[in-house]
């Protein structure tokens, strides 16, 4: 994949100092290193080899993805993969992007398997292909938040790019797959992309957000609108929306969610902690 010119492209003399500095004022584990992402401005704190090098090939994926469907991203990105995580006590969360450290966090793999192996992840086992999805969504909150010309955007904005980043940066043979357990449309009004659809069926919500994404007209152009704050409410459609999906809820195949004991830092079973700003 070719380097996006938008994304950090010449690895500031300085960033090396910068982000040392930056994890020692922070506290690291005793046996996490670091790993300097070889082809964009990203490191990674980590404990496994693997996890880190499965973070740096999503990194790469993930901001070419976004610089080319117009997000900025002009400062480094910080990932932590080792444990203990701030969020750890939940115990039903694979990853988040915590805005006020502006980092990136998610489990080990391992711990990851541990978390998803009786439901899965999207109705399916893990794998170390779709635990690179993780990163991308993680990443996505975090570009997101760089970009966002609103103060409040509303958790339902950061998890359409989230989910739809994800989604778009799988392989198309586990994308399909995922795909095909769901046997639901795209949003149909963007009012349908809604906190209260989101708590109902976070996986359901990923899969419509993409076919919304992937519908002529919105793709690269509705991004801004997000970031922009500008989508029209419509009562109607609100209304209409919840009906539909009550009747398509009933009959889905969909992992029910659940919450941690911070509704402010939730995670649901799909394994992702809603974006928080505080």
């Amino acid at each position: 994949m070719s380097k996006p010119t938008s994304s950090l492209g010449g690895r500031p003399r300085f960033l090396g100092l910068t982000l040392l500095l930056y994890w020692l004022v922070m506290g690291t584990a005793a046996s996490a290193e670091l790993l300097h992402c070889p082809e964009v401005d990203a490191v990674v704190h980590y404990g496994n080899r693997q996890d880190a090098t499965t973070a740096c090939a999503a990194a790469e994926d993930s901001l070419a993805f976004m610089a080319t469907h117009g997000f900025v991203i002009d400062r480094p990105l910080l990932i932590r993969v080792v444990e203990p995580v701030t969020w750890i006590e939940c115990r039903c969360a694979f990853g988040r992007f915590d805005a006020t450290e502006n980092r990136v966090e998610v489990l080990p793999y391992a711990s990851c398997q541990h978390l998803a192996s009786n439901t899965g992840v999207f109705g399916i086992p893990l794998t170390r292909e779709l635990y690179r999805s993780f990163f991308a969504h993680e990443i996505a909150h975090a570009v997101a938040h760089w970009n966002f010309r609103v103060p409040s955007p509303g958790v339902a904005a950061h998890e359409y790019i989230a989910y739809t980043t994800q989604l778009a940066t799988m392989t198309p043979r586990l994308r399909s797959e995922i795909l095909a357990r769901f046997d639901v449309a795209a949003f149909t009004c963007d009012q349908e992309i809604s906190e209260v659809y989101l708590a109902l069926s976070p996986e359901q919500f990923a899969v419509n957000a993409y076919q919304h994404f992937q519908q002529p007209g919105n793709g690269r152009a509705f991004f801004p609108s997000l970031a922009d704050g500008k989508a029209l409410v419509q009562f109607s459609c609100v209304i209409k929306s919840f009906f539909i999906k009550q009747l398509l809820l009933k009959d889905a195949h969909f992992r029910h969610h659940e919450t941690c004991p911070d509704s402010r830092r939730s995670g649901t079973m799909t394994g992702f902690s809603p974006y928080s700003d505080d």
